[in-house]
């Protein structure tokens, strides 16, 4: 998610890969601070209803399309963010895929390992690298992540996205 806020013309935020549960919930509540969300999923149906619903509610919400697996075109999906919302001083970056899942050691892929770190770090980077000199020139802005506990701490028998967390 990224989010500009109303107050100030140069604040708002985005948020990345926004789903129904947590990341409806942070755009409600950057929203009613007064703050435009620029919403971003691969699924553009679910997105719209999402930003309409939201956009009922009283809060300016953009529905952005956008696939974070494909990490090369994360220049192109930050232009859309600009042209759409404009230069985000908040994002807020919590991904999640269905292929993202937790396995015992001995079952994790190269492939998984992959995918998880794209999905988790390398387009996190990419979208960091884009964004962030707009912070600095602002001298304001925050880049918010929001991870398990995987991250920190290994469990039994579940291996998987862990490690790419813990790379952010």
């Amino acid at each position: 998610m990224f989010l500009r806020a109303r107050r100030r013309q140069t604040c708002h935020p985005c948020h990345i890969r926004c789903g129904p549960g947590l990341g409806r919930s942070v755009a409600e509540k950057f929203g009613r601070e007064g703050y435009t969300v620029a919403l971003v999923a691969r699924n553009k149906d679910k997105l719209e209803k999402l930003a309409k619903e939201l956009r009922r509610e009283g809060i300016t919400a953009h529905a952005i399309p956008g696939d974070l697996m494909a990490s090369a075109e994360i220049g192109k999906l930050a232009t859309h963010i600009r042209q759409t919302a404009g230069d985000p001083d908040v994002i807020y970056y919590a991904p999640t895929s269905p292929d993202m899942t937790f396995v015992p050691a001995a079952e994790l892929t190269p492939e998984a390992i992959e995918a998880n770190t794209t999905l988790l770090l390398t387009t996190f980077a990419a979208l960091v690298s884009e964004f962030l000199p707009h912070m600095v020139a602002q001298k304001s802005g925050a880049i918010l992540t929001a991870q398990g506990t995987t991250a920190l701490q290994g469990t039994p028998r579940m291996s998987g996205p862990g490690p790419a967390m813990a790379a952010q």
